[in-house]
């Protein structure tokens, strides 16, 4: 019951049902809810042949095992993003969408911490590979979901509400400390160039939800609404950044992304290969591909502001992966270059 108990909710893909409809709930435990995404291109290669890196070949319906997945996914993408101009971008699309949707789930279940007091999404991993709702693949490659709730089951997180002309910036503790912090806010042009600056101090008890911040947004004009976008960050009492996230006032199909024109250095210090990705604009879910290298990345599909990140490389084989052949099989790719 939606009330009471535990639910199980998905409304949110087999009822085919916006994102946003996970806000129009508040259960106590959310133990089951879920979304698609197709695994990495490398892990579909092992599947089949080039001829078949279709989402609607012989090959790719016959590893989907939810009745019209495929569809689903294509469905929710024509909701979102501008159409894949590839089968890769398709495949780096359908991550985005299992991302977004989880993400906006989990997010609004944790601002009503007290109400809701838990939720599990599914699925952890898979038992062969294929489009499924798992975020870890069968060879074990990380899907964007899996990187995004690294962040969004942070035990400090901070997220952002919009809606109803207002921008609400809520924090939710899991710790058994008191939280204080700094909160930093505002809006920002695809450029970068700052049209509001907020920045507020903040108290959250142990084990407990507060929203932070209240902004009015109702005053942009339309171009501002599709150029424009919330960015926001938190930081703990020693400066130190714990959460950021951003937000957008129209779909990501809609809004106009500028070329961020991605560079992504390999660098290497004291032993460890480490990757430094620089924008000149707004970058929203930005991909590190290492091709079939066995490796991972400590992050992967975030947003840049403009600022550079550095990212660790992560081997998960016992074969060394060296900074030339990174530098070789290395990619980055962001929402801008989806179709």
């Amino acid at each position: 019951s939606p009330d009471g108990g535990d639910v199980h909710y998905w409304d949110v893909w087999h009822g085919s049902k916006p994102f946003e409809d996970y806000r129009n709930y508040y259960f106590r435990f959310c133990s089951e809810f879920g979304f698609e995404a197709f695994p990495d291109c490398e892990t579909l290669r092992g599947i089949g042949e080039e001829k078949d890196m279709n989402p609607f070949s012989r090959v790719m319906e016959s590893h989907q095992k939810c009745a019209g997945g495929n569809q689903k996914i294509l469905n929710y993408l024509a909701g979102e993003y501008r159409y894949p101009s590839s089968f890769e971008n398709f495949v780096y699309a359908s991550q985005l969408l299992q991302m977004d949707a989880i993400k906006y789930g989990v997010e609004h279940f944790r601002r009503f911490r007290g109400r809701c007091m838990g939720a599990v999404y599914w699925q952890l991993n898979d038992i062969w590979s294929g489009p499924s709702w798992a975020s870890v693949d069968y060879y074990g490659r990380w899907k964007a979901l899996h990187y995004a709730a690294k962040r969004f089951f942070a035990p400090v997180l901070l997220s952002i509400h919009l809606g109803d002309g207002k921008a609400v910036l809520n924090i939710s503790n899991e710790t058994r400390n008191v939280f204080r912090g700094t909160v930093r806010a505002g809006i920002r042009t695809a450029a970068n160039q700052e049209v509001l600056s907020l920045e507020q101090s903040c108290t959250v008890d142990a084990l407990s939800s507060l929203d932070v911040l209240v902004q009015p947004v109702d005053t942009l004009t339309e171009e501002q609404r599709y150029s424009c976008y919330f960015c926001c960050e938190l930081l703990d009492e020693n400066g130190s950044l714990l959460s950021r996230d951003t937000a957008l006032f129209v779909k990501p199909k809609h809004f106009e992304f500028l070329d961020p024109c991605l560079t992504a250095d390999v660098l290497l210090h004291d032993g460890k290969i480490s990757v430094r990705v620089s924008a000149s604009a707004y970058a929203r879910g930005v991909r590190l591909s290492a091709g079939d290298l066995p490796v991972r990345f400590t992050d992967n599909y975030f947003d840049l502001t403009g600022s550079r990140v550095t990212v660790d490389v992560v081997a998960v084989s016992k074969e060394p992966v060296s900074l030339q052949e990174l530098e070789k099989k290395l990619s980055v790719c962001s929402v801008y270059g989806i179709g």
